[in-house]
């Protein structure tokens, strides 16, 4: 099966570009809820546990399976 950059080299990279730049907005956003979860005592209950529980799961995917994606196009 062919890439992505051998079907189209400019594409493959601005493909990567994109997922790149996503991933480290994931990033630097779902870490900045678990720093304020951590810090900010006025949320409690089951939405801080939802909102904690939700950025941890896309910080997982961001990580992992975003690298990956890149990784399997090249």
């Amino acid at each position: 099966m062919r890439s992505l950059f051998d079907i189209n080299y400019n594409l493959g990279v601005i493909y990567v570009l994109i997922i790149t730049l996503l991933s480290i907005a994931g990033i630097a956003g779902n870490s900045a809820i678990l720093y304020v979860m951590k810090k900010e005592p006025q949320v409690k209950g089951h939405a801080r546990l939802l909102m904690s529980n939700m950025a941890l799961a896309d910080l997982c995917v961001t990580g992992i399976a975003n690298p990956m994606c890149i990784i399997g196009k090249c």
